[in-house]
């Protein structure tokens, strides 16, 4: 349902889509050919992520703003879609109970825009463990389900709808993690929020959070962990 909504509203996908990630490389399209030989690929760049998703090209952005230039992206695909299935991603399979620090094995489903919190995490880890060093970032578990209701006047088919969307953010285990929860109930469909979903998301995941300047909840201010 969400996606018919912003397919309607026209920002669904991409064609030929290419990060602003400063001098990444990103192989796409006939990048399935590189994808056999991933070994050759491997040699030739410090860095080699496979999957130009969101989570591929977040982090290989904040790879590019902490100074890290030797970095490529396989992507065997020309179209980058606003939503994709899969949103949070891993650095290995680690036991679960190693998740805060983003090695785990399992990965939970949600906002894409939620990745914005857990990249700044997986880079910073990552940076750890290639200097030897013991991961110290900790990530929450933080995602978002943006829920579209739709109504219609008197419940009868065919009649005059309007839409509403509840906004629900939790952490790990569940938890409630309400960004505007002090002010208002986000337990209650808004229209308000319905609005960030159509305008303000989809600017903010192709301006700014594939060019690693968007962080979750914190918006474009960075988080630190020093």
């Amino acid at each position: 349902m969400a996606h018919f909504f912003l397919r309607a509203a026209g920002v669904g996908r991409r064609t030929a889509f290419v990060a602003a990630s400063g001098s990444a490389v990103l192989l796409s399209g006939a990048g399935m050919a590189y994808a056999t030989s991933c070994k050759e690929e491997r040699d030739k760049h410090k860095i080699l992520i496979v999957g130009g998703g969101s989570g591929g090209l977040a982090v290989a952005a904040q790879l590019q703003i902490k100074g890290e230039k030797d970095v490529a992206v396989i992507e065997p695909s020309e179209n980058h879609y606003y939503q994709p299935l899969w949103t949070l991603v891993g650095g290995g399979g680690l036991p679960r109970q190693q998740e805060p620090t983003t090695r785990e094995g399992r990965h939970a489903l949600g906002c894409p825009l939620a990745q914005g919190q857990e990249a700044p995490v997986l880079v910073h880890n990552m940076g750890k463990v290639m200097r030897g060093e013991k991961p110290t970032a900790v990530y929450d578990g933080y995602t978002s389900c943006p829920l579209i209701t739709v109504r219609t006047e008197g419940g009868r088919e065919g009649g005059r709808g309007y839409s509403s969307l509840l906004l629900a953010e939790f952490k790990y285990g569940g938890e409630v993690a309400e960004t505007f929860g002090r002010v208002i109930d986000q337990a209650e469909p808004r229209w308000a929020f319905l609005q960030l979903k159509k305008h303000v998301f989809p600017f903010a995941y192709w301006e700014l959070f594939l060019r690693g300047r968007w962080f979750g909840t914190r918006g474009v201010i960075p988080p630190s962990f020093e």
